[in-house]
Formats: C-alpha cells, sequence, structure tokens
C-alpha cells in the first residue's frame, strides 16, 4: 500500500509555500507531492486554509509563537488527512456494495464446450422437485374427519336393505389400475356414485343400476372417498381408496 505523507509533513510543505519555496524542507515531501496526487491535492487544501489563518491570525495584532502556527496547521493537516481517509473508506465500501449486490443477482454461468448455461440462484432457500412431491402427497394422505366419521358409523349398520355393498370400507389400489366397486342390487335400483378426493373435491359422479362399478380414472398417489348414494340421494354406503404408488 502506498504511503501518504503525515500532517507534520504537509505542515512544513505549507510554511515552504509561505515562505516563496525559501525555507528548507525535506526532498522526499517534494518528490512524493509530485508523484502522490492525493497528497498533492490535500496539500493545495492545507496550505489555502493555514494561509487563512496566518492572514487572520495576523489581523489580532497579537503575537503568536510559531510552534502555536506550527500546531494549528498540523491540526488542519491532521483534519484533512481524516476527511479524505473517510472519503475513500465511503467510496471502497460503495463499490464493494455494488459488486455484492452484483454478484447476489447475477446468477453465475457455467460454460460446458461452446454452451453456456444460466443457473438460477436467486432463490438459495427453494424447495427441491423431490420435496415438493413429498409434502404434495403428504398432503394428499390427510384424512377428513367428519366422512372417517361417517364411514365408521356405518360400519356395520347399512343404511339400505335393498342394496348390500360387498366392497371393503378401505380399499388399496395402485396408481393406473382399475377400481372395482361392488355391491348386490337385485331389484337394479337405480344408484349415484360420487368419488371426492382428501378435500372433498368432486372428482367423478355416474349413475348405474347394475351390480358393479369401476372407476377407471388415472388416480395419484393419495386417499380418495366415495359414496353411494339412492335416486333420492339417501346415502347408501361410504369408503375410502388408498392409491399406494
Amino acid at each position: 500500500m502506498k504511503k501518504h505523507l503525515t500532517a507534520d509533513q504537509l505542515a512544513q510543505y505549507a510554511e515552504y509555500l509561505q515562505s516563496d519555496k525559501k525555507s528548507l524542507i525535506d526532498e522526499n515531501i517534494l518528490t512524493h507531492i509530485s508523484e502522490c496526487d492525493d497528497c498533492a491535492a490535500e496539500a493545495v487544501d492545507f496550505s489555502i486554509i493555514s494561509e487563512e489563518i496566518l492572514i487572520e491570525t495576523a489581523s489580532t495584532n497579537k503575537p503568536h509563537k510559531k510552534t502555536n502556527i506550527s500546531f494549528i496547521l498540523i491540526g488542519v493537516a491532521a483534519s484533512i488527512i481524516i476527511f479524505f481517509g473517510v472519503w475513500k473508506l465511503v467510496e471502497i465500501a460503495t463499490q464493494n456494495k455494488e459488486k455484492i449486490k452484483i454478484a447476489v443477482e447475477t446468477p453465475p454461468i457455467v460454460t460446458e464446450g461452446n454452451d453456456s448455461i444460466k443457473q438460477d440462484t436467486t432463490n438459495k432457500y427453494q424447495i427441491k422437485p423431490d420435496q415438493k412431491d413429498k409434502e404434495m402427497i403428504a398432503a394428499s394422505m390427510i384424512t377428513d374427519p367428519e366422512t372417517e366419521k361417517i364411514i365408521e358409523n356405518l360400519k356395520g349398520n347399512m343404511r339400505s336393505d335393498e342394496i348390500i355393498v360387498k366392497s371393503a370400507f378401505e380399499i388399496y389400489s395402485d396408481n393406473g389400475s382399475d377400481i372395482n366397486l361392488n355391491w348386490v342390487n337385485n331389484e337394479n335400483t337405480s344408484l349415484n356414485i360420487v368419488l371426492y378426493n382428501n378435500e372433498l373435491l368432486e372428482l367423478e359422479s355416474s349413475k348405474t343400476n347394475k351390480n358393479v362399478y369401476v372407476f377407471k380414472k388415472d388416480l395419484k398417489k393419495g386417499l380418495y372417498y366415495w359414496k353411494l348414494f339412492n335416486d333420492d340421494f339417501d346415502l347408501i354406503f361410504c369408503g375410502k381408496i388408498i392409491v399406494k404408488n
């Protein structure tokens, strides 16, 4: 790091200028000022300020020792150095802040052969696809408390003497497989079948008077409910379907 002039050296240079360059001064100071733009600027400002101080002091017509003036000059020089130092630090900090901002906001470029691939790193805490899938699956398996109570109440207590449901209250199936629902309907009574997801959103509904109904809908992994109604939409049966894969 380049070393700059001290407050004392700037004070010496100010006295050198005020004596019309006749006073003694270290040649190293003159050499440094001729080569360092920062110190040269500080020296000019310092010389102007110190000259004003000398003029003001002389106008009071009170004798002052040279040593007092020197101390004043050194103090002024120190103030200028501190000012320029702080200004420089602020400038550097601002530049670094901009560099950091650019680095954070700009996705890195990964080069493979002649192709450049821009990676999106704007959200370092972005949920990974597999994690999101797991969360969605977990959400799709949450039971509905009211429907679960209906299923529990219906066990061993069928709502119709004409319809005898043979399907289990809980059916397990693989993704993509047909789901067969069976009952005894000797009177060929018109029946309504409705399929819901675990949030009770209706996915499919149909009418039949047969003894079997097949869900051919491609269901994703999760929990589903199905209900069987008569023509007056009185509930006959309620069960659930669990799609495993």
